[in-house]
């Protein structure tokens, strides 16, 4: 019995974590499909689609951008979950 005990004391038994789900998130996940095809996510907060693009580096004036399959000016905000499309304008003479 002595030898179980003192095999016993050099194990260490995990204990629950009780915090194993965590609480929800209040960031926000945007999924971003760019003008090649590739993908992004971002988990800033609430902004607007004009932050959005700053962030990116993309100019405004060159893109269109669909949220969630519907086209969106630049002072709608994305959102938690939302998948955002920028599109490149192509324009000319």
């Amino acid at each position: 019995m002595r030898w179980c005990q003192q095999w016993l004391t050099g194990i260490q038994i995990p204990k629950p974590d009780i915090y194993a789900i965590s609480p929800p998130s209040t960031s926000t996940i945007v999924k971003i499909i760019l003008p090649d095809k590739s993908c992004r996510t971002t988990g800033s907060g609430p902004l607007t689609v004009e932050a959005l693009l700053r962030d990116l580096g993309i100019d405004p004036i060159a893109v269109i951008v669909a949220r969630n399959g519907t086209l969106v000016t630049e002072d709608s905000v994305v959102e938690n979950e939302d998948e955002v499309r920028i599109i490149r304008i192509a324009h000319g003479g």
